[in-house]
């Protein structure tokens, strides 16, 4: 089956017999891989009960007993696997949990609820203890959880816009209050070197394929904003799109000729698509970085992919780039846009985390899901969270009411680093 018969039959076409034949397909679109937990309003729980259905239609598909009449397929379509690893530090021993099937779109809500919650979860997922590590390509998202020494350790790449994610973890300082926060900058590689591994096994040794130029249009989402300092004097500010961010800061002084060869960017960066600043110095051949992308390595290899240049980690601190922004259109994050962020990953414990006495409220065939453990359901319920337990999180994710709307600067991580031992 191609990715285009995939992604059509995600458009809400009714399926029939020959494409469902084809879920048993695996060749790289996982088709199981829906958005674990999907209920909430009336559309998501009518759409968990009809996956619950279509489960049972996929074993009847595997039996060779298929029915004359098309079904309607409602699942998630995940074109590329989100896979994840989750590391639980506990009596200086470490155990490493491996998860694929689009599980790193889940990990900003999946670990929202605080230790208590998650440990009690993750004691029940022994199916995905696994030494098995993700490299950096196909890693979406990583969580350590110190719990010697109370320390959480994170990244991903869904969900990751820098005003959401400070969002996130402003609202994880309240369910996970006494723990330190930090942010993995280098992506799985910073869990790895956490418990004394080498994060060189995680990296990918291919080179990004230069292009003309930057495909980057006016009206594009912006995920990353260049700025250049000429030999002039003067500052010029380029977009990049979510296509290029990771590979661009690959490329060297390349990339100056790329996003020289692409329009000006005109438009205000919003903190709610941003996650990735460089700034460059021509005159000086100095550099400035800011990322909440992972940078895989990158800082190791800088000397190598831009010789002569030197360059500054600026962590999250966007407005380090800003104050080189001759019209300064970027910077702060507004205090309504992290009250909305939080309200959103609020929504999202309350919709997503699987409740047992709230599917089967809401007609879901629980037993179903847990025999065949869909979607990974069964390690949550087998952690037996509450419903008033999720009312009570999502009441401490969304915080205080507030009516302020003058900026504020984002919230800080910690700087990745510590180790096991």
């Amino acid at each position: 089956m191609s990715r285009q018969e995939v992604l059509a039959a995600w458009s809400g076409e009714r399926l029939y017999r020959p494409f469902v034949c084809g879920m048993s397909w695996s060749g790289g679109i996982n088709l199981t891989g829906v958005d674990i937990g999907v209920f909430g309003d009336d559309e998501h729980r009518l759409g968990l009960a009809q996956i619950s259905r279509m489960t049972r239609f996929y074993e009847n598909c595997r039996e060779g007993l298929l029915p004359h009449e098309p079904v309607v397929f409602v699942a998630r379509v995940s074109p590329v696997s989100s896979s994840v690893n989750y590391v639980v530090v506990r009596d200086g021993e470490f155990t490493v949990y491996a998860q694929g099937g689009g599980a790193g779109d889940g990990i900003d809500y999946l670990f929202a609820p605080g230790p208590e919650v998650v440990l009690r979860w993750l004691a029940h997922a022994g199916d995905y203890v696994d030494d098995h590590w993700f490299d950096d390509v196909l890693c979406k998202g990583g969580v350590l959880i110190d719990v010697d020494r109370r320390i959480l350790l994170l990244f991903n790449t869904t969900f990751n816009g820098v005003a959401y994610r400070a969002a996130m973890l402003q609202a994880y300082a309240a369910t996970w209050s006494g723990w330190e926060i930090r942010w993995a900058y280098d992506g799985i590689g910073n869990l790895m070197a956490y418990v004394g591994l080498d994060p060189e096994s995680a990296r990918d040794e291919g080179r990004p394929e230069l292009v003309g130029c930057s495909d980057f249009e006016p009206g594009d989402t912006l995920q990353s904003v260049v700025t250049i300092r000429g030999t002039d004097g003067l500052v010029r500010r380029y977009g990049l799109s979510a296509d290029l961010v990771r590979q661009c800061w690959l490329m060297g002084p390349d990339l100056v000729e790329l996003v020289a060869a692409g329009p000006e960017l005109r438009q205000a960066a919003s903190g709610d698509e941003l996650t990735a600043g460089l700034h460059l110095d021509a005159a000086t051949r100095q550099a400035g970085l800011w990322s909440v992308e992972p940078l895989c390595g990158l800082r190791e290899q800088w000397a190598e992919l831009w010789p002569g240049w030197t360059l500054e980690f600026w962590g999250d601190d966007l407005a380090r780039q800003a104050v080189h922004d001759p019209d300064r259109r970027y910077g702060s994050i507004a205090p309504h846009a992290i009250t909305r962020h939080r309200r959103e990953l609020a929504e999202r414990v309350r919709r997503y985390w699987p409740v047992r006495s709230t599917m089967l409220a809401h007609g879901v065939d629980v037993d179903f899901l847990y025999k065949h453990n869909f979607a990974g359901f069964r390690s949550h319920l087998d952690a037996n969270v509450s419903a008033e337990e999720i009312k009570h999180i999502a009441k401490l994710l969304r915080g205080p009411k507030t009516t302020a709307r003058q900026p504020v600067a984002a919230p800080r991580a910690a700087a990745e680093g510590g180790a096991l031992s």
